[in-house]
């Protein structure tokens, strides 16, 4: 039987709907196919030849912790091991914000079984759906798509008329006055649009996202418990300040700080949304 023509190997690759990347050994990429295309942002010809530690992907862990270049990369241990390796990592797309993908890594050996390139499949993982509202309103033009703050505060009007706990967690970008004046609003609504999408990608239970007052936002997340409160906060203030939108061709990193509370009653609510109370746990970043 003859052998295959490699062009129906690039076709297959290309075909399939996981995102595929070949590195050489140098971490030079030489193949990127398109499921890599759409879920990264990234086109094939923006990345072949660069390193892959040049400002592409930058994946993290759940916390915000940069792996790439650490003994945790994957591409690494599976060079250092001969073995396929995997994990649930965040690549950063191209407009900045972060994409959780299940990440597994695979050293391409010859026959003498020396490894010569390192392949990388990985599958974008979907947060749950948050609550959808009817907007009712004009809204800015800043293509963030999650209901308005008259909608989120009636959300919350309804939520705690009844007995129960909530998760609830404000989070702001710092200085978006003097980013507007520096960069322009576009500046500003694309660091909002990259933290929305991230924030809505995060949450794995249902959960309500919308905005709030001063250009902030606002996570509701029903019934959970403290494990899963503080589990919640610190991936929200660690994957919420891994962001970098690229602007004319800087990296800029919105610095953003969340609030957060277990909310039993309207009490405690409101000292989380005044920003006091001893029930608020506050971190900056």
């Amino acid at each position: 039987m003859p052998p295959l023509d490699p062009d129906i190997f690039r076709q297959i690759l290309e075909s399939l709907p996981v995102g595929i990347y070949v590195v050489a050994l140098d971490r030079r990429i030489l193949f990127w196919n398109r499921a890599a295309e759409r879920i990264t942002g990234y086109l094939a010809q923006e990345v072949i030849g660069r390193s892959c530690r040049d400002d592409v992907l930058v994946h993290c862990g759940a916390l915000g912790t940069p792996v790439c270049s650490t003994n945790g990369c994957l591409l690494t241990c599976a060079l250092r091991d001969r073995q396929p390796m995997e994990a649930l990592l965040y690549a950063r797309h191209k407009d900045g914000h972060r994409i959780p993908v299940h990440v597994r890594s695979i050293p391409l050996c010859d026959e003498a079984g020396k490894v010569r390139a390192i392949a990388e499949m990985f599958q974008q993982q979907s947060g749950s759906p948050g609550v959808q509202l009817r907007e009712s309103g004009p809204e800015p033009n800043d293509g963030l798509n999650i209901p308005s703050i008259p909608a989120t505060e009636a959300y919350l009007k309804s939520r705690f008329e009844f007995p129960g706990t909530s998760a609830v967690f404000v989070i702001e970008i710092e200085g978006v006055h003097e980013m507007a004046r520096q960069r322009g609003l576009e500046m500003v609504h694309a660091s909002m649009r990259a933290l929305v999408h991230t924030l809505g990608d995060l949450l794995p239970m249902p959960h309500f996202l919308g905005r709030w007052h001063d250009q902030n936002f606002l996570i509701v997340v029903p019934n959970p418990t403290p494990a899963m409160f503080e589990e919640l906060l610190a991936q929200l203030r660690g994957l919420g300040n891994s962001l970098t939108v690229l602007w004319w061709g800087d990296r800029v990193r919105p610095n953003a700080k969340v609030r957060g509370t277990l909310v039993r009653d309207h009490e405690s609510l409101q000292r989380l949304l005044a920003g006091s109370g001893d029930a608020e746990k506050e971190e900056k970043r």
